[in-house]
C-alpha cells in the first residue's frame, strides 16, 4: 500500500498524442488517494504549461538532463514510492535511474515500439525494471483494456465544444512520416484520395523537407498536411473531423490518443504485427473495434477505403468501440488506481 505517503512522479510526456494535462490529472489522482505528490514533468518546450501540477514540482526536457533531475528528486529528498508514467515499458531509462533503494512502480500511459537491439543491450547492462503499477489488478478484463489500464479520457459532457479546424474530410497519421513506416502510409493514402477529392491526410508532426521530397514524387503535395502537435482541445477537434487514423508503431503513442479516438467514432487501423503494439491491436481487434493490416501500401489502402465507405460492419465496430473508451473514463481510472494504492486516509488519519 502507497497510500498517504510521499510520492515521487516521474510523469515522461514523450508519446504522440501527450500532454502537459495528463501530468497534471494523474498527480491529482494520486493527491485524491491521500498521496502527498512531487512532479517531474519530462517532455519538450513545456516551461509555459507547466502550472497546476503542485507545490514543489518541475519540468526538464528528455535524456540526460531528465536523468539527472529524477537521480536527484530521489537522493535529496524523503519520498516513500516512485512511480515513472510513460510508454516505455517497466519506467525505461527513468525508471532505470532511481536508486535500488527507493521503492518504485511504473505507470503504463502508452504504448512502445518493439526495442530493437540497443534498447535490450540497455536494460542487459544493468539497472531496474520496474513492476507494474496496475498489475493484475487493472480490473474487469471484459471491460478493461489491459494495455489501456493506466488511461482514461474526460466523458463528453465534461468538454467545451470544439470548432472545425479543417475545411473538408480527413485521414489522421498522428506519428507522421518518419521512417520506416511513414513513406509507406503517405503511400497507401494516395490510392483512397484519387476516390474520395475532398479528403486530406493530415499528420501531428512538423514539416520536414524528406517529407516535401516524397509528396513530389507521389503526387500528393497539396493532400498531405503536417500541422504540428495540437493542444488537446485542438486534437478533440481533428477527431471530430477523422474519417479513419493510421497507427503504425513508428514511436510511442498515448493510450489516451487511442481512447479518444474509439470516444469519437474514428475509426482505428494498426500497420504492423500484434505484438508491435503491446498487444493493444490484438486486443482491440478481438473485441471487434480496430483494424490490423500488414505493412503492404496496398493492403492498407484497400483496407482504408472499406473505413471510408463506412459499410454496416464499420459502423458495428464504431458503436463497439465507444463502448470501450466509455469503460475507461476517469472514474474507472480512479477505482483501478485505488486498488494499486489502496484508500484514502480518514480525516483523523491525515491529521495525525
Amino acid at each position: 500500500m502507497i497510500t498517504n505517503g510521499r510520492i515521487l512522479l516521474l510523469d515522461v510526456l514523450d508519446a504522440t498524442g501527450s500532454d502537459i494535462g495528463d501530468a497534471r490529472d494523474r498527480a491529482a489522482l494520486l493527491r485524491a488517494t491521500g498521496a502527498r505528490v512531487t512532479a517531474l514533468a519530462i517532455g519538450h518546450h513545456l516551461d509555459a504549461e507547466a502550472r497546476g501540477l503542485g507545490r514543489d514540482s518541475l519540468i526538464s526536457e528528455p535524456g540526460a538532463p531528465a536523468l539527472r533531475a529524477a537521480r536527484l528528486l530521489a537522493t535529496s529528498a524523503r519520498f516513500d514510492h516512485a512511480i515513472v508514467a510513460g510508454a516505455e515499458p517497466r519506467g525505461g531509462a527513468v525508471g532505470r535511474s532511481l536508486p535500488p533503494e527507493l521503492p518504485a512502480s511504473w505507470w503504463p500511459t502508452g504504448l512502445e515500439p518493439e526495442a530493437g537491439w540497443l534498447g535490450r543491450l540497455a536494460r542487459s547492462l544493468g539497472g531496474r525494471e520496474l513492476p507494474t503499477l496496475f498489475g493484475q489488478r487493472a480490473g474487469d478484463s471484459s471491460t478493461t483494456v489491459p494495455a489501456l489500464a493506466g488511461c482514461c479520457i474526460d466523458p463528453p459532457a465534461s468538454r467545451r465544444a470544439t470548432l472545425p479546424l479543417w475545411d473538408g474530410e480527413i485521414v489522421l497519421a498522428p506519428e507522421g512520416f518518419a521512417e520506416p513506416h511513414g513513406p509507406l502510409v503517405w503511400s497507401a493514402f494516395a490510392a483512397p484520395a484519387e476516390e474520395w477529392s475532398e479528403l486530406d491526410l493530415v499528420t501531428w508532426s512538423h514539416p520536414r523537407p524528406a517529407d516535401e521530397e516524397l509528396a513530389r514524387r507521389l503526387g500528393a503535395a497539396s493532400r498531405v498536411h503536417p500541422v504540428g502537435p495540437p493542444p488537446r482541445m485542438a486534437e478533440w477537434a481533428w477527431w471530430s473531423q477523422a474519417r479513419a487514423v493510421i497507427l503504425t508503431g513508428s514511436g510511442p503513442l498515448s493510450g489516451g490518443l487511442v481512447l479518444r479516438a474509439l470516444a469519437t467514432a474514428c475509426p482505428i487501423l494498426f500497420v504492423g504485427d500484434e505484438e508491435g503494439f503491446g498487444g493493444l491491436a490484438r486486443d482491440l481487434r478481438e473485441r471487434g473495434c480496430s483494424w490490423l493490416v500488414t505493412r503492404d501500401a496496398r493492403v492498407i489502402a484497400d483496407e482504408l477505403a472499406r473505413l471510408l465507405r463506412r459499410g454496416p460492419e464499420v459502423v458495428a465496430a464504431i458503436e463497439r468501440g465507444r463502448i470501450v473508451a466509455a469503460h475507461h473514463d476517469r472514474p474507472a481510472l480512479e477505482r483501478r488506481l485505488a486498488a494499486a494504492l489502496g484508500p484514502p486516509a480518514s480525516r483523523d488519519e491525515a491529521a495525525a
